[in-house]
């Protein structure tokens, strides 16, 4: 009887002894998968917290207009002596509680024959540290085709709705304002004048004439800048003419750099040749002078009459360094776009 007792005692105190371990394996599993739980919560969270911050820097204005905008400007037309700095500083409200992490960087890199955008960030929340790396393309893809001549004819038909988009954007927005700083480049906007005149009067300086059929005198300016950004509009429906170069100027060779914008005819008369964008908007390219203009950067079309010709009239090679300086005048030029984002 005691034998059969003490038997009994030995088997409920294994029983006893296997459930406390099933119990205390059980416990150390929920909080094992509590604190992974808890961690991965934490590690979200600090993800988000880096990639918020990201999003910031490109979509929010006081970030992207005040301090990455002027990054991206100085990176493409090198006019600083001095770089600017690449980071992008966030304010403390834009900070969760215990992130000190204020401090984006800024990189630029070229990938798959475009310039592209490294931006970094980090964050830190309840001990959990996080750094986050995104890249993306920063320029309208229409301007790094590597195409020298962007129309309506040079593009496949599922593209054209974007391309018209752009040039829309152009045409009502393009402003001379948008020279910014630089004082190097000569701006010149006109409006509703038929004829203009660009001649170069000796070996440093250049004329523009305006002519209208109501002004005795024409509207005239003189300046010594050979790097450009004019705009020539067109309100009243009338043929317009940008007549570079004449026979009775004193030079007849026209170097220029920047930018052309004009609602109507081009006659080059003269040796001419340009660096930089040319944009022509419902008229056509003539071409006078014995020698055929040169061109480096690219041409933008709309409603253009002779597209199928004009390369047979200019000499154009595509070059992306001119293109990215003076494409940043261009509204719709700067277009930054997230592909991918890392962590590390």
């Amino acid at each position: 009887m005691l034998k059969q007792q003490g038997f009994i005692y030995i088997i409920a105190l294994i029983v006893m002894t296997i459930t406390i371990m099933i119990s205390l394996y059980l416990i150390y599993i929920f909080e094992l998968d509590y604190l992974i739980l808890t961690y991965n919560n934490n590690n979200t969270q600090s993800y988000y917290l880096s990639e918020g911050k990201i999003y910031m820097c490109l979509y929010k204005d006081e970030y992207y207009i005040n301090q990455l905008y002027p990054i991206i400007l100085d990176e493409f037309r090198k006019e600083s002596i001095k770089p600017l700095s690449r980071k992008v500083i966030l304010n403390k409200k834009d900070l969760e509680n215990g992130d000190t992490y204020n401090k984006i960087s800024i990189d630029f890199v070229d990938r798959d024959m475009r310039k592209n955008f490294q931006i970094v960030a980090e964050s830190k929340w309840k001990e959990i540290y996080t750094k986050v790396t995104s890249y993306g393309t920063l320029v309208n893809h229409f301007f790094e085709m590597k195409l020298p001549i962007l129309g309506e004819h040079f593009l496949i038909e599922e593209s054209l709705h974007d391309f018209n988009e752009l040039l829309d954007n152009i045409i009502k927005n393009i402003d001379i304002n948008n020279c910014g700083r630089s004082l190097r480049i000569f701006g010149l906007e006109t409006i509703d004048y038929e004829t203009i005149v660009l001649n170069k009067v000796d070996k440093k300086n250049y004329q523009i004439q305006c002519f209208r059929n109501d002004l005795l005198v024409p509207r005239i300016e003189n300046f010594s800048n050979n790097e450009v950004f004019i705009v020539i509009k067109n309100q009243i429906n009338k043929p317009i003419n940008l007549i570079i170069g004449s026979q009775d100027a004193v030079e007849d060779k026209i170097d220029m750099n920047g930018i052309i914008y004009v609602e109507g005819d081009i006659i080059i008369s003269s040796a001419f040749n340009f660096n930089g964008i040319l944009i022509v908007n419902n008229g056509i390219i003539t071409v006078e002078s014995k020698e055929k203009p040169n061109m480096k950067g690219i041409i933008l079309l709309k409603d253009c009459l002779d597209h199928d010709v004009l390369e047979n009239k200019i000499d154009i090679l595509y070059d992306s360094k001119i293109i990215y300086k003076y494409g940043t005048y261009l509204p719709g030029f700067i277009e930054p776009k997230i592909d991918v984002i890392k962590i590390f």
